[in-house]
């Protein structure tokens, strides 16, 4: 649409709030993009199976899927999301499943900023300490540096002691 999708977010509203159960990297990892085009005269023949055939002749009438059918699309596979919700054990709701026989898999793809925000968190998280481990490294280096050279001075001065007596 014209204007951005909001989902009613009103904490007023929201109980048995918690942030341990929601997957970032660990289901973000699990997820595979991909490329491809979406064939759209066999969705509509799947959408319309069970119309009366007088109904569906009509519908595909004159209807050229051609250029629907090669638009590249980039996104996930539902089927591939779903698995990745059972290995990561996330009850993500962004994936629907078929309820039924004449019902499909579908995606709410704005709902992935939710893992995708944890997993930049964790990403962070471990930035930091690689950063904390670098900066002790590099202390340490110092350290191991000064001390060499405090034994170095210590032994050119022992052995020009010994050269001046």
């Amino acid at each position: 649409g014209q204007v951005a999708y909001s989902f009613p977010s009103d904490g007023r509203f929201k109980n048995n709030i918690t942030e341990s159960d929601v997957k970032g990297l660990e289901f973000i990892k699990l997820l595979r993009p991909v490329e491809y085009n979406f064939d759209t005269k066999k969705f509509e023949e799947f959408l319309t199976k069970n119309m009366p055939d007088s109904t569906k002749a009509r519908h595909f009438e004159d209807t050229d899927f051609s250029a629907s059918t090669a638009i590249r699309q980039s996104g996930f596979v539902a089927q591939e999301v779903e698995q990745a919700m059972e290995e990561s054990g996330y009850n993500f709701n962004g994936v629907h499943a078929p309820a039924d026989e004449n019902d499909n898999y579908s995606v709410a793809y704005s709902l992935f900023v939710v893992p995708l925000v944890k997993g930049m968190q964790e990403q962070q998280m471990m930035i930091e300490e690689l950063k904390l481990a670098l900066e002790q490294s590099q202390n340490e280096k110092v350290q191991m540096q000064f001390d060499f050279e405090t034994r170095l001075t210590s032994i050119e001065n022992r052995l020009l002691n010994k050269e001046q007596r």
